[in-house]
């Protein structure tokens, strides 16, 4: 166990100790709809005892979740889940969302069928840990993972011995398979998504009758559509 290798166990020690709890890794349930769909909809927790998210969706940015809606289930959820919020806290909806509530009510817009078996709501979770096995990796001079090629440990061990001085029961091979595996491809791209999203900040013009105000609005709809269905393989 080298120098490196100890002093990156140290520091994972005190990164985890925000995010363990009774010996699991505490991350709401979540799905990569619900992130990107958060962040370009600068969605906010409402002030006060018990204070909901309130999404601000424009309606260009509406209309580019209704049309991902009919095609993916996971955004499906999502339009399901801001729609109930805002009806039931009485927060107002863009018109394509009003549309869509109505026509899922009524039952003429059914939920997309997933084209293989659903996954697991823990993206933040892995989000966390492909990001700290990076961070690892670069901060300590550690080999992503250790491979044919290398007998020394690597940043994912480091993660996974941290992880278990916590309590919590990871195994190299999973965060090898998170890091490099071709399986989790798509996952990585959600990955590489979000983070390309997260630095994507809404329009900055403030003043609705600025002249360009529109045409910004709809540069910055059809980014975040692109951004998202980048993500998505076809069927």
């Amino acid at each position: 166990m080298t120098s490196d290798f100890k002093a990156a166990v140290k520091w994972l020690d005190k990164q985890l100790d925000h995010v363990v709890v009774d010996g699991r890794l505490d991350f709401p349930s979540t799905t990569f709809a619900d992130i990107a769909v958060s962040w370009v909809t600068n969605a906010k927790t409402a002030t006060g005892p018990g204070g909901a998210i309130r999404y601000e969706i424009s309606e260009e940015v509406a209309e580019v979740l209704l049309s991902l809606s009919r095609e993916h289930y996971q955004f499906f959820d999502t339009c399901i889940q801001i729609c109930a919020l805002h009806v039931s806290k009485g927060y107002p909806l863009p018109h394509a969302l009003r549309l869509f509530a109505g026509a899922a009510l009524a039952g003429k817009t059914l939920r997309p069928t997933p084209p293989h078996r659903e996954r697991k709501r823990n993206w933040l979770e892995q989000k966390y840990l492909h990001t700290l096995c990076h961070q690892t990796s670069k901060d300590f001079g550690l080999f992503l993972t250790n491979n044919d090629f290398t007998a020394r440990e690597g940043a994912c061990d480091a993660v996974v011995l941290a992880l278990r001085q916590k309590g919590v029961k990871k195994n190299s091979k999973e965060l090898r398979d998170l890091l490099t595996h071709k399986s989790k491809e798509r996952l990585r791209s959600e990955f590489e998504a979000a983070d390309r999203l997260f630095s994507l900040s809404s329009p900055k013009i403030l003043n609705a009758l600025n002249p360009g105000f529109l045409d910004e609005q709809e540069r910055y709809a059809d980014k975040v559509e692109a951004l998202i269905l980048s993500t998505i393989p076809n069927g």
